[in-house]
């Protein structure tokens, strides 16, 4: 008989038709299930082989039988998992320091399992800071590493444990139109682009960075009414200072006598961030505080061929367990990775029975126009083809798939939902730009952290959002605002606080910056602004170009919006996400005898450090804190 199935090392005879096997990834175990006509009872927890044709190609644990009666007949309808419940006879209350992911898992595999190997378990560049193993199964400590790295592991036929990269898996297998792998017509291959995710955001928890006082961003002008003071970080070790002298510093709701009989000069309250002094400072008096910042940490990561094909698709998941650049920066990558594309799945039958989770298929058919490589999630066998000898066959059904479609993220989500409930989300936190020039993994989760012994990061000039503010022009970041297009003989006034267009009748005058701005993953630009003139057109725009007139389209005027008449002050917003590049910012008045008060121009997002085009990068990263003010 081609089909033998041995329990306690001795072939059973199983009802023809009856037996079913199944085979599948990490997070889903495999089993099988057959009849007999004997009673197993005593043979519960014994060792259960299937082989086809001499090769075995299961092995697993008699679990259950259940006794069935067929008509006048008396079968036993039997149960049995695979390799994975002899896997999880222990619990491991365990913690690894400064080691790989390899080392984890054979230090497993090697102390808490039983006749258990790891001749395929890669890792051994993976390491790991620190991981903790509460009491949980093996299996759950290889799926909490397999997760956190968009890995993948299964356990074989011959208890031999796998632990893979699976983009970096070679493909094993080819599948023509003609080569009779398999069922021609039982190819199905499906497309579904409802998880689609091209840009994912992680926001974590806090990230510590001290900030020097050259680098400061809780810096305020006083108006002479005011005595307490918001800041946009929370600190620890803070120094404040007042016209560059520093303050003593007492805590607030501890120290308010201090305050009282001048023992301290102001008073720091932590949550919300905000320093308090006894008395208004002057008008004029510049405040500045500093020191080590707690950011609320957010990791941003994209796929640039995935927008391109289908469009901006965000995700955002909140992991406030995640406390480090490299933590954020992996999940990020780990979830773009299965669902840049979407979810391409499929499934397909053959007689072949080398198909196994974890190998990796090309399936090549001119016919349905696909050349694409797929990862085996799932096998399932059935014993129902009688040859011409009469002896029973398998028929193997496999599925296979681009990414890890339902087990990651329903986990994930179960989590998350408690997550969201605990972290405070500011309306201006605040992208910090890192470029990812290499790929490279790091292990980010509910119990590790990792360590890069290269990090391939480049980081940020930390520099103020705003292109114009009450005076200061940025000439850092915008080399100034200067006249661009002119009609007739209009005035820009350089004011005390603000920029100012003068136009007589039929006058135009475009201001600019003296460089472009990168606008790349930017959302909004802001102007703070007002003006007077009855038929007056105020625009704001973006320019691909300098010198051209306020609503010039055809030349390389991109995004704008129009004010019409007079106005009193007021912040508008103009729609950028659509775009990417450089380009010049630009407010003008036209149209009419009238005046444009500019007060602030900023965007949302810090500018990218100059380190060439994007595009040569496969991926873009970010780290998020509050916003910068000066």
């Amino acid at each position: 008989m081609s089909i033998v199935v041995e329990i306690d090392g001795k072939a059973k005879n199983i009802v023809k038709g009856s037996l079913q096997v199944d085979w599948a990834f990490t997070s889903d175990p495999g089993s099988a299930s057959f009849d007999v006509d004997t009673d197993v009872e005593d043979l519960l927890g014994s060792r259960v082989t299937i082989r086809d044709e001499g090769e075995k190609i299961w092995s697993g644990t008699l679990t259950s039988k259940e006794e069935v009666w067929d008509g006048r007949t008396q079968v036993f309808r039997c149960e049995a998992a695979d390799n994975y419940y002899d896997f999880d006879r222990k619990k491991v209350p365990k913690s690894w320091n400064d080691t790989t992911a390899k080392d984890i898992i054979e230090d497993v595999v090697d102390n808490f399992t039983v006749n258990f190997t790891t001749n395929n378990v890669e890792g051994s560049t993976i390491n790991i800071k620190t991981f903790r193993s509460n009491y949980e199964e093996p299996s759950r400590i290889l799926s909490k590493l397999a997760k956190e790295l968009a890995w993948e592991w299964f356990i074989d036929e011959n208890r031999d444990v796998h632990f893979f990269p699976p983009e970096e898996k070679e493909v094993e297998e080819t599948l023509t139109d003609e080569n009779g792998k398999y069922y021609f017509r039982s190819l199905k291959l499906n497309q579904d682009l409802t998880d689609l995710k091209n840009r994912v955001f992680i926001r974590g928890g806090e990230l510590r960075e001290s900030i020097a006082e050259a680098d400061v961003v809780d810096k305020y002008k006083a108006d002479g009414e005011t005595k307490s003071f918001p800041l946009y970080y929370k600190y620890t070790n803070l120094v404040v200072k007042v016209n560059d002298v520093e303050q003593s510093v007492g805590v607030d709701g501890i120290d308010d006598q201090k305050l009282e009989d001048g023992d301290v000069d102001c008073l720091y309250r932590f949550n919300p961030s905000a320093v308090r002094f006894k008395n208004d400072l002057a008008s004029g008096d510049v405040l500045k505080a500093y020191g080590e910042a707690h950011i609320p940490l957010i990791s941003q990561k994209q796929d640039l061929d995935s927008l391109l094909s289908y469009g901006k698709r965000e995700h955002m998941e909140i992991r406030r367990d995640i406390e480090s650049r490299e933590e954020a920066d992996l999940l990020a990558d780990a979830i773009l990775e299965r669902y840049r594309a979407g979810i391409k799945d499929g499934s397909f039958r053959t007689r072949d029975r080398s198909f196994r989770p974890g190998k990796k298929i090309k399936i090549q058919s001119s016919l349905r126009n696909i050349n694409d490589t797929f990862l085996v999630k799932k096998v399932s066998a059935r014993d129902k083809i009688t040859d011409e000898l009469g002896d029973r066959r398998f028929e193997f059904e496999v599925t296979f798939e681009n990414a890890g479609k339902v087990e990651y993220m329903d986990i994930m989500e179960k989590l998350l939902e408690n997550e969201r409930r605990n972290v405070e989300v500011s309306k201006d936190e605040k992208v910090l730009r890192l470029i990812t020039e290499s790929d490279s993994f790091s292990v980010g989760g509910e119990s590790i952290s990792t360590i890069k012994t290269l990090g391939p990061y480049v980081y940020a000039e930390r520099i103020n959002k705003f292109l114009y503010q009450t005076g200061d022009e940025k000439t850092n970041t915008t080399g100034g605002w200067e006249k661009g297009y002119s009609k007739g003989t209009p005035t820009l006034n350089r004011k005390d606080g603000y920029l100012e267009i003068v136009n007589g009748v039929d006058d135009v005058l475009v201001v600019e910056t003296n460089n472009t701005i990168d606008l790349t993953d930017r959302n909004t630009l802001f102007i703070d602004w007002e003006s007077t003139g009855t038929d007056t057109e105020s625009v704001f725009s973006v320019a691909t170009a300098s010198g051209l007139a306020p609503l010039d389209v055809d030349n390389g005027v991109d995004e704008y919006i129009i004010e019409s008449g007079s106005f009193s002050r007021k912040t508008n917003e103009l729609d950028v996400s659509g775009l990417s590049g450089n380009y010049y910012v630009r407010a003008s008045l036209a149209n009419d005898e009238g005046t444009l008060k500019i007060f602030q121009v900023y965007t949302d997002e810090l500018v990218t450090p100059e380190l060439g085009d994007l595009d040569k990068y496969e991926n873009t990263v970010a780290i998020y804190g509050f916003s910068t003010y000066e």
